[in-house]
């Protein structure tokens, strides 16, 4: 308690100061002696928090004088106990002095800077008064916030001079002083208001939540002097006739109305707006602290543009005609607006080399640079909330290198897998700055691949919606692929060509084209872009064209031993879920200070491979390492699809123990169909070719799947038909040429076997 500051803030009150204090022990005084006041103080505990009263009080038996006495019950102070009207005090409240603990939210002490920020509010507010001729405001810190003190005189309360009247008018000062400054950090506390409010006492600290290092206690105190005999009540009235809401209404024969030019000019200011990718215009609206962006033609926004010119005009109806001309203008506005939205949840600035999460609260932002993670208030335009979108969980510091080893703890995966998928989750929060690969989680039955694919969704984007189905329609695949950063695909089990062709352009940006309903001729563009996660207990496809745009997790089985109930899963992953997020944004932070890493290949998905690189060094591991392991992941890939596909298996058996091989294409043909009619059953042989020239086409699509197996081949033209040559390196199956070579290897050593027993017997026949 800083008692000269108490004392020195007692100056201000000619007629007594009243003082009391809102927690336990509930005391109050009146005191109209300054040193009975200073001995009064130092009885209580430093950590007492005092509170004044700013106007005299009727010489009433029932307040103690110039000494601390419990509160009775029913003794707050009334409006009938006031006499004269000393001060108005205008409460400018921070926008974040409360956090949630537990889904609730608490009230919390400010940083430094955070106070700092409220302070320049005030500044600011008192910076425009002084513009307008305004000489004697006062400022005060109250710890967390700030009070903006605006001296009366001594306005004695008559019947001519009402409490309403005066409360009436200085609430409508405010209001115009709320609509001409734009208070960034705190915004005017219009329930403080009223003449009967306490409000913090300089000298007395500021309490609210747990006192730490970044956010401390501190003593309310006053930053800028007044003087309490220089009366401000004539240049507030001048400044709300100067200023008045009057301007949004005009007057004619037919009574008042809207002014919808200067209607919209205002809301401009109160809801700022911008251009969605999809032409949607949406308005920002802050309320409370949080900020919601709000379609402008919602129903959400009608109802909120409503509640605010009533406000401002007085008017009990807002016409409709009114307000959708309003919201028309307002849209326009929005047009002539750089597109800015971006599709959800995450973003990277390449120009400003920064990455942006966003938290879902309503809120918050988490900005990483390559110096800082911090968590910001959310940019204006750059992300819209889906109604689906679940906030996310705090994160908590965590260091790069302990990703891999967290993501091991909630799947059975091997340590390059664990690093591959690290690297992928951090690629997400770029959000759609580079095309990603799809993911693929195979495995058999039992293996967890369902549960990996909802803990990758809620730590990259938290949805009600949970897993999908991978569904046939292509109108409703392109709607799903559309409105998330993550589209998580629960047991896929095969698609179709067409379908299969649409998840291939939702890696790079895909558009469905169809038929505006109720139309004949006008057109619906669905854009469409998307990560996707797609689980199977094999893969969802044997074209090329889609699998060279994956990379693919393979899930061990688990013993019965080792497996959890639902609950036990859940309860491990949401306990380490806030370490992973912090892990996922240092390896970024990391990332972000490095170079571009150069690799000797780059595959097919080149953009991904790069950043991925710099996320593993920033994990700890050489770019060789995370080279290895991509390249054995693509292996297991391509093995994994040329194994179910007969055309590779035929080939491949047809080749084994040969070096190469040349026939006719259709004795070629012929050759393959016998031997997956003897090795292969009736269902894995059925997507085999039905003819040469389709198998033909076949052999085209699936070179990368048989060099794998180190096998080559080249088609030529003889006459009217075709011939073939295949070669096999021997890799990977074998050929006749290392055949011969062991064959060699193993005649030799027994020729030497020979030699050596026929000396051994010559030798024990001379002895």
């Amino acid at each position: 308690m800083n008692y000269e500051e108490i004392v020195r803030f007692f100056d201000h009150f000619s007629e007594g100061l009243y003082v009391r204090t809102i927690a336990k022990p509930f005391i109050h005084g009146m005191f109209t002696d300054r040193e009975k006041l200073d001995e009064a103080i130092r009885q209580l505990d430093d950590s007492t928090t005092l509170y004044f009263i700013a106007h005299s009080l009727n010489d009433s038996t029932e307040f103690s004088y110039n000494c601390f006495e419990k509160i009775p019950k029913n003794g707050s102070v009334k409006l009938t106990d006031l006499s004269i009207i000393k001060y108005f005090i205008l409460d400018i409240d921070p926008n974040n002095s409360t956090e949630v603990i537990d889904g609730k939210n608490v009230k919390r002490n400010l940083t430094v800077k955070e106070n700092q920020a409220v302070l320049d509010d005030a500044m600011a507010v008192k910076k425009e008064l002084l513009d307008n001729g305004f000489d004697n405001i006062g400022v005060i810190n109250s710890g967390n916030g700030a009070y903006l003190v605006f001296p009366f005189r001594g306005i004695p309360i008559t019947e001519d001079c009402t409490v309403k009247t005066i409360t009436d008018n200085f609430k409508k000062f405010a209001q115009i002083l709320k609509q001409r400054v734009r208070l960034r950090h705190s915004s005017i506390d219009f329930n403080t208001l009223k003449l009967s409010q306490c409000f913090k006492t300089p000298g007395t600290l500021s309490t609210k939540g747990i006192e730490t290092q970044s956010n401390p206690y501190r003593h309310a105190c006053i930053v800028e002097d007044w003087n309490p005999e220089n009366s401000c009540l004539k240049m507030i009235q001048d400044y709300t006739e100067a200023y008045d809401n009057s301007e949004l209404v005009y007057t004619d024969s037919y009574g008042t109305h809207l002014d919808i030019e200067k209607c919209v000019e205002r809301c401009e200011k109160e809801f700022p707006v911008f251009c969605g990718e999809n032409h949607d215009y949406y308005a920002r609206v802050l309320r409370e602290g949080k900020i919601k962006d709000m379609l402008i033609t919602s129903a959400d926004f009608r109802t909120e543009l409503r509640l605010y010119l009533r406000k401002e005009t007085g008017f009990t109806i807002i016409e409709s005609g009114a307000l959708d001309a309003i919201i028309t203008c307002l849209c326009d506005v929005a047009y002539q607006c750089d597109k800015s939205a971006v599709a959800s949840r995450a973003y990277y600035d390449k120009d400003e080399n920064v990455v942006f999460y966003d938290l879902c609260n309503d809120k918050h932002v988490v900005k990483i640079t390559a110096d800082s993670i911090e968590v910001v208030m959310k940019p204006l335009g750059m992300f819209v909330k889906q109604p689906g979108d679940i906030e996310q969980v705090s994160y908590v510091t965590t260091s790069a290198d302990k990703l891999p080893k967290l993501l091991g703890s909630i799947a059975k995966l091997s340590p390059n897998d664990c690093l591959i998928l690290a690297s992928f989750l951090c690629s997400c929060f770029l959000g759609s700055f580079f095309s990603m690969p799809i993911l693929l989680i195979t495995g058999p039955q039992g293996s967890s691949k369902s549960s990996l694919t909802r803990a990758i969704q809620r730590i990259v984007h938290p949805q009600r919606a949970g897993l999908l189905s991978l569904l046939e329609k292509k109108e409703d695949i392109a709607i799903a692929l559309s409105r998330r950063l993550i589209t998580c695909f629960d047991n896929a089990t095969g698609v179709k060509a067409e379908i299969s062709d649409m998840l291939c352009t939702a890696v790079t940006k895909g558009v469905y084209q169809k038929r505006e309903l109720f139309t004949t001729k006008d057109e619906c563009l669905i854009e469409y872009t998307s990560i996707m996660v797609i689980n199977g207990i094999d893969v969802v496809s044997r074209r090329t064209d889609l699998m060279e745009r994956c990379i693919m997790l393979e899930m061990s089985p688990i013993k019965p031993e080792e497996r959890k109930t639902e609950s036990e899963l859940e309860n491990a992953f949401n306990s380490i879920l806030p370490s992973i997020l912090g892990a996922i944004f240092n390896t970024i932070q990391r990332a972000l200070a490095m170079d571009k890493i150069k690799s000797k290949t780059l595959s097919r998905m080149a953009d991904f491979e790069s950043w991925s690189v710099k996320f593993a060094v920033a994990m700890g591991y050489s770019p060789e390492e995370y080279q290895v392991a991509l390249q054995e992941n693509i292996k297991n890939l391509v093995d994994a699809v040329s194994f179910g596909n007969p055309t590779v298996f035929a080939v491949v058996e047809l080749m084994r123990g040969k070096s190469d091989y040349t026939c006719g294409f259709q004795e070629f043909y012929n050759n393959c169909d016998d031997i997956l009619q003897e090795k292969m059953t009736v269902s894995e042989k059925s997507t085999f070719p039905k003819s040469p020239a389709a198998f033909s086409r076949a052999l085209g699509g699936m070179t990368k799947n048989l060099e794998s197996f180190g096998i080559s081949f080249e088609v030529k033209n003889i006459g009217p038909n075709k011939e073939i040559t295949i070669w096999n390196n021997g890799t990977v199956i074998g050929n006749k040429s290392q055949a011969e070579k062991v064959g060699k290897i193993v005649y030799e050593n027994l020729e030497k076997e020979i030699a050596d027993m026929k000396a051994a017997e010559d030798a024990n026949t001379h002895h």
